[in-house]
């Protein structure tokens, strides 16, 4: 736990203790007790003018996550405003987890971090709301970040940086759209009057379709060069997988989330078409693995490639079907 006291942390907030939290950060838990204490330090290491506060929504999670929390709640009640689950709440699937956290956010900003990941940058904050404050155009920010694997205990560093073909760091909304990149919102400070109007659509990437909304809401900036966070990949996760079946699963929900969003936002007819021609050319040995009929024939439309056709058709073999998912997945 962190060696700060809460007296120490509101030291320097405008206001004092009893000022309205300027920022709210948004945390969501399950399952993380190896984890969550180093995001709760992350949090509380932030040296701030202004008043935070930290709610921590805690879905009922069989290990000692719920423990954890409490603790850092018993030294820092001021700050930490946990919810304690008695039921899992995000396997409802109907968005209720933020209906239940959201409402208790008091801030003018929204900061986001999982309670898996976790932040480096003790003026993280600071750095972020100066600039939204500065100039009330842009809708929302975030920053550089590293990417921690947890079961290797390799970090992959700088990664807006040394992986800039893959990670970007600034989208049209249709380039965003059509190529689904990623932003870290572990990073993420968002104004609360927009995160309030945000509509959510149900797909298995959120964060994806969220920040397609402030794309298309307001001018968005990213701190280049400054990497504040650590973006923590587990063995298995909801958004990372060695299960062939779920991860087809999961791009073929973002296929359809793709094109949902399309339509929302008015983007022109042929971005459909760049959509598919990406889905049909990266995940053509998923769709052959999982042996999708329906996708195998339309593959065709947007590959003709002789490797496709011949791919396709070993995959008729049930046994060879099963060797390529093995390989698959354990190269995963």
């Amino acid at each position: 736990m962190l060696n700060r006291t809460e007296e120490e942390i509101m030291s320097t907030w405008q206001g004092g203790s009893s000022a309205a939290p300027l920022v709210s950060i948004r945390c969501i838990t399950y399952n993380h007790g190896d984890y969550i204490g180093q995001a709760l330090d992350g949090f509380l290491s932030q040296k701030t003018t202004f008043p935070f506060e930290v709610i921590v929504h805690e879905d009922a999670s069989p290990d000692n996550t719920a423990d954890v929390i409490r603790e850092y709640e018993a030294k820092f009640p001021h700050i930490i405003r946990p919810v304690y689950e008695k039921e899992n709440m995000f396997s409802k699937g109907d968005g209720t987890i933020s209906k239940i956290i959201n409402p208790m956010i008091r801030g003018k900003y929204v900061a986001y971090c999982e309670g898996d990941d976790y932040w480096i940058d003790e003026n993280k904050l600071q750095k972020q709301i100066d600039f939204l404050e500065a100039n009330p155009d842009y809708g929302m920010c975030y920053t550089n970040f590293n990417i921690y694997h947890q079961n290797t205990g390799e970090t992959e560093y700088d990664i807006l940086n040394t992986k800039s073909k893959e990670f970007r760091s600034e989208y049209t909304l249709e380039e965003w759209v059509v190529n689904r990149g990623y932003t870290a919102p572990m990073t993420w400070v968002l104004r609360k009057e927009l995160f309030d109007k945000y509509k959510r659509i149900p797909s298995c990437d959120g964060s994806f379709v969220m920040f397609s909304y402030f794309l298309a809401s307001a001018k968005v900036y990213c701190f280049k060069d400054d990497v504040t966070a650590v973006y923590r990949v587990l063995g298995e996760s909801a958004s990372h997988t060695r299960s062939a079946k779920k991860y087809y699963s999961r791009v073929t929900n973002l296929l359809s989330t793709q094109e949902k969003l399309v339509e929302k936002y008015g983007l022109p007819e042929e971005t459909v078409e760049k959509i598919r021609h990406n889905f049909y050319n990266r995940s053509y040995k998923l769709i052959g693995m999982n042996f999708d009929r329906e996708n195998m024939s339309k593959t065709k439309n947007y590959n003709s490639s002789p490797k496709v056709k011949l791919f396709y058709m070993l995959m008729h073999s049930k046994l060879l079907r099963r060797l390529c998912v093995l390989i698959w997945e354990r190269s995963r």
